[in-house]
């Protein structure tokens, strides 16, 4: 048998065909993120960029093998670039999903940076710092701020 568990919230909601369920209050509301075009926008950039810079064999997608400061430097780079593009109202390409993609690359090298380095380079006298705070240590460290 399984390890996991069932949480449970002790409150239900009944519906009208006797169906009953736990609350979906204070939880994650994952389908929002496809409210509005910018999801659609962004799978359509993401599968332009796998046709420039295919996957590995292994299907990881190219912009997923960042790891260093340099890319994750880059990536804020391109990120505010497309950010201004966007708002200046360039429309040579998609600059408002360029935006998702850059910021999304960013966050994902951070966080592989911040699991490669932070446990033993980076703590403050309690032991622990905000993950924002790992990172910019992480990028002091190496220059990068």
């Amino acid at each position: 048998m399984s390890n996991f568990i069932t949480k449970d919230s002790g409150e239900r909601v009944s519906f009208e065909s006797g169906m009953v369920r736990d609350i979906s209050t204070d939880k994650v509301k994952w389908h929002k993120v496809a409210d509005g075009p910018m999801l659609q926008r962004w799978a359509e950039l993401l599968t332009r960029g796998a046709q420039k810079y295919p996957d590995e064999e292994t299907g990881q997608p190219n912009w997923m093998k960042a790891c260093s400061p340099q890319e994750y430097q880059r990536f804020r780079e391109s990120a505010f670039r497309h950010f201004m593009q966007w708002f200046t109202g360039d429309r040579s390409e998609d600059h408002a999903a360029a935006v998702f993609f850059n910021i999304n690359g960013c966050e994902h090298t951070k966080s592989k940076l911040v699991e490669a380095h932070a446990p033993q380079e980076v703590q403050d006298v309690e032991g622990q710092l905000s993950a924002e705070d790992e990172m910019l240590a992480i990028l002091r460290k190496y220059d990068y701020c």
